[in-house]
């Protein structure tokens, strides 16, 4: 932390106190809104691209949650964040929209079916 800071447990309780209040999620909904008007778009996103990414795991993480990436030959696991057009997470009511899975055959219709939301 920046000396000018104060201690890093003082910031991280400020953190989860507003966190746990949700005024964390409801700035971020703000400056989304914000952001997304400015450039002539709907206040909320409409269309989610989804992505995904090759993460090596350690020995240690059990072969359940672990599989091999033939494409990529990497042993470990699949993240998926899902994002709306102009690079925000989405969607915006999940607090961490990413899903980590083991290495599938068909890992992006699997991802696809569970970051379908069910409830706002």
């Amino acid at each position: 932390m920046p000396t000018d800071f104060p201690p890093w447990r003082t910031i991280y309780g400020f953190d989860q106190r507003w966190a746990a209040s949700g005024a964390v999620a409801r700035i971020r909904d703000q400056l989304r809104h914000r952001v997304r008007a400015r450039a002539g778009r709907s206040p909320r996103a409409v269309t989610a691209i989804l992505d995904s990414r090759s993460v090596k795991a350690a020995e240690t993480v059990a072969k359940a949650s672990r599989g091999f990436d033939g494409g990529k030959l990497i042993n470990g696991r699949k993240r998926h964040v899902a994002v709306d057009s102009r690079g925000f997470c989405w969607p915006s009511w999940s607090p961490l929209p990413v899903l980590t899975t083991a290495f599938r055959p068909a890992t992006s219709s699997s991802a696809s079916a569970s970051c379908t939301p069910n409830s706002p």
